[in-house]
């Protein structure tokens, strides 16, 4: 039988058109919070292969201002201590986050273009 043509055209076209296709975000569970270990799918990726989002990891500090706003009341805990409030906010101080990727988190992954490396951007959750 006689090889169609344009089949193997069309074949050729998508293997081309394949390569050209950036890697898409992927869903990785953590196997192992320490060292990172994380499964794709059925591949299984080490902290060697893994660049992780700053913010996700213990101990990410950040800096953060709360401009001051007009407020009224009163503060303290008995009658004997109050003190009047008329305005609230918070001068820049930083922030320092207590909590990291934990085993069973579930993460969206990004591979590089060659799968060599993972990128971590999000923990992500169900609702």
């Amino acid at each position: 039988m006689k090889e169609n043509p344009y089949s193997k055209m069309i074949e050729i076209m998508k293997r081309q058109g394949a390569s050209l296709n950036p890697p898409s975000a992927q869903i990785g569970t953590v196997v192992s919070s320490n060292p990172l270990v994380i499964k794709i799918g059925d591949l299984q990726v080490d902290k060697d292969n893994i660049l992780v989002a700053d913010y996700l990891l213990e101990g990410y500090k950040r800096k953060i201002k709360i401009p001051k706003v007009a407020a009224i009341g009163e503060t303290g805990v008995d009658n004997e201590h109050k003190h009047s409030v008329d305005s609230i906010g918070i001068d820049e101080v930083e922030i320092t986050f207590l909590d990291t990727i934990r085993q069973g988190d579930r993460l969206t992954v990004l591979p590089t273009e060659d799968k060599q490396t993972y990128i971590i951007l999000a923990r992500v959750v169900s609702l």
